[in-house]
């Protein structure tokens, strides 16, 4: 199943860069660069949670932009994303740090508006995209402050190291990994920047996840949600 969907994910940005490439003229560009990601998160309530942090992280793949008006490119593009969300958790004696590192097989599709500005032009865009989770790492540190008469206080430290997956329904879970949610995403993109005639370029990018990536509980919906935000900078080049 999961590669069923990898392959739809792939097809649809073939489907993409075929679409634009009979109907205008197209370039080839790659992108790479950081990002900073956390999850959004409400309880059964709906009250938002604010026990995370923003995981720091990278992206990178390659774009296609083809000119579909005047001063407007339609660009999609299939990039590799790492997202997640960092959590620490303080009890008296024991912190608990978290680091959950999802990977992500994105596609967005973009709109941008590309006006001259100086020896460049400006980049402004805006766009859906879709994304499917494909693994990830989990660290878990755990500190815990001991005191012994005669010895005085020290402190011990564990820390475990885990696989991520991603699973429609929780009864489908592996107990050996930990589960981050759902694995289909989608949501919708901001960027602005700036690109040079020789084909260089710098943009800010954001990122508003749209999905609600709580995964079923034996068949059952489950109150609350968990959605993907995040922002970054990215460097292309387009050939």
């Amino acid at each position: 199943m999961r590669l069923k969907r990898l392959f739809l994910l792939g097809l649809a940005f073939t489907a993409c860069c075929f679409f634009i490439q009979v109907n205008a003229q197209v370039d080839f560009g790659v992108r790479a660069g950081g990002n900073f990601f956390n999850v959004s998160s409400k309880d059964a309530g709906g009250n938002k949670t604010d026990d995370f942090s923003l995981n720091p992280g990278f992206h990178f793949g390659i774009t296609v932009g083809a000119t579909i008006a005047d001063k407007l490119e339609l660009q999609p593009g299939l990039l590799f994303y790492t997202k997640g969300f960092q959590g620490e958790y303080i009890e008296p004696t024991v912190t608990t740090a978290s680091t959950a590192t999802a990977f992500y097989l994105e596609l967005p599709v973009n709109v941008i508006y590309k006006p001259e500005l100086g020896t460049g032009n400006l980049l402004l865009g805006a766009g859906p995209y879709i994304a499917y989770g494909v693994g990830g790492n989990f660290t878990r540190t755990t500190k815990v402050w001991n005191e012994i008469e005669e010895v005085g206080s020290f402190i011990t430290t564990t820390k475990e190291e885990l696989k991520m997956q991603f699973v429609n329904d929780r009864a489908d879970a592996n107990a050996r990994k930990i589960l981050y949610g759902k694995p289909f995403d989608y949501g919708a993109n901001l960027l602005a920047g700036y690109e040079l005639k020789n084909g260089l370029s710098a943009q800010l990018n954001a990122q508003l996840g749209l999905a609600n990536l709580t995964p079923l509980d034996d068949g059952k919906k489950q109150d609350g949600s968990l959605k993907n935000v995040g922002f970054g900078i990215s460097l292309g080049y387009r050939f």
